[in-house]
């Protein structure tokens, strides 16, 4: 399970959250997303690429089911563990280093709108 985390993390990481590395040939991509699933013995993973806020990339790499040889696909579902919460803090962390958030700032100021009939959201 570790080493999957690692993984996504660098991969994550690889295809940064707002860098030029989302600028790569999909082909470089898959290069060492394959390269790097075999290094950690990684059976299936599917990656997305968000771009100026639309999907830019998306792709599945390897198996859902691989006793069955059942190939992934970007529909599958797979059981994270709860790797999602370390994965968005690694984000949340990235654009903070990059100044587009400030982790002093309260969340709401975020908001495009204010949520009507809710001001309870500003304690926060």
């Amino acid at each position: 399970m570790k080493k999957s985390l690692y993984l996504l993390l660098f991969v994550t990481g690889f295809a940064g959250v707002r860098g030029n590395a989302q600028r790569l040939p999909a082909r470089e991509i898959d290069g060492v997303v394959k390269k790097l699933m075999d290094t950690a013995h990684v059976t299936g993973l599917c990656l997305g690429v968000v771009r100026d806020g639309k999907i830019a990339y998306v792709q599945a790499y390897g198996y859902k089911n691989k006793p069955l040889g059942q190939l992934n696909d970007t529909a599958t579902c797979f059981y994270a563990a709860s790797f999602s919460k370390a994965v968005f803090a690694y984000l949340v962390m990235k654009l903070m280093d990059e100044g587009v958030i400030d982790l002093d700032k309260p969340l709401y100021q975020y908001l495009p709108k204010p949520i009507p009939s809710y001001d309870r959201y500003k304690d926060q």
